[in-house]
């Protein structure tokens, strides 16, 4: 098994400390090769990557920029049949995660790709805008894994057009021969390639995803992802989903990305789902600064 996070000045912002230590802890039964690839980090990445990782690998593809092609040259160098790819802002929560996240690969080679089940801190121990992000992708994963096929720890289904698997268990033969990791939504979609293949979702393995720790750092990294993409002249697929989405049912895209959080915010009293209303005007304030709506290639609409 490698475990393989790329970085860059992951110390404050990421919690790379937190995240390597939580991958060291793991109790995995076989061998657990822990790769880091930085891509330049100015503060104590390096450091911490030195004194937790197997080996630190220098990543000429600058990772402020995305951090696809760090995943990428870990790829190459990885030992493991198994590959794990968890971020910088990750923290696994249980020890046995590497191990569960394994049993649906071993179980059944229809399963190309084993994702986590997101971790939701409790209140007042993150910034509540962090919050949101978790209860969001929590609510996003046990929608789509509805109607799936249900085994002992993890439920088999195929994920809709669009699902970002930034953080999961698959077999590093079948990436390399697929073309290695490049964008996290494409590297899914080039795996459901079979129609027979599907991802599984792992209701036993916790993982806290730290997104953003506030609406400047929340600002900071949409704008960077945002400003990536007009310079590379490419719009990502989650992105084109959004915007077509908007585009064909502004009604329906309005009701599922602020209807449906203020509604939950009420029925669950809950009010970290508020934060999809700033959130929200964020996003489209950044679309329209960095002029995606008018994506190269008409990918925009």
């Amino acid at each position: 098994m490698s475990a393989i996070v790329a970085t860059y000045n992951s110390e404050a912002t990421g919690g790379v400390a937190e995240c390597l230590g939580s991958l060291r802890a793991q109790k995995y039964p076989g061998r657990l090769e822990i790769l880091v690839v930085d891509g330049g980090s100015t503060d104590g990445t390096l450091r911490i990557a030195e004194e937790a990782a197997d080996k630190v690998l220098t990543n000429p593809r600058r990772t402020e920029l995305g951090f696809g092609g760090g995943k990428d040259l870990g790829l190459q160098h990885a030992s493991g049949e198994l590959v794990a790819m968890v971020d910088a802002d990750n923290r696994l929560m249980e020890p046995e995660y590497i191990d569960r996240m394994a049993r649906p690969l071993a179980a059944s080679e229809r399963v190309v790709l084993t994702v986590p089940n997101p971790w939701i801190p409790p209140r007042g121990a993150e910034p509540s805008i962090c919050r949101y992000f978790c209860l969001r992708e929590s609510d996003l994963w046990h929608r789509w894994a509805e109607g799936g096929e249900t085994r002992e720890g993890w439920v088999e289904f195929r994920p809709p057009v669009g699902v970002v698997p930034n953080a999961g268990l698959l077999r590093r033969e079948s990436l390399l021969q697929l073309g290695g990791w490049d964008f996290d939504t494409e590297v899914g979609q080039r795996l459901l390639g079979d129609r027979a293949a599907v991802f599984a979702w792992v209701e036993t393995a916790h993982r806290f995803h730290r997104e953003v720790l506030g609406y400047a750092d929340l600002w900071r990294k949409m704008d960077r992802r945002m400003r990536t993409q007009v310079e590379e002249g490419t719009v990502k697929p989650a992105v084109q989903e959004e915007i077509q989405s908007l585009r064909r049912d502004p009604i329906a895209f309005l009701r599922t990305e602020l209807a449906q959080p203020i509604a939950a915010a009420i029925r669950r009293s809950e009010p970290a789902y508020l934060h999809a209303v700033p959130v929200f005007l964020v996003t489209g304030m950044l679309f329209l600064a960095r002029g995606l709506w008018r994506a190269p290639g008409g990918s925009a609409g």
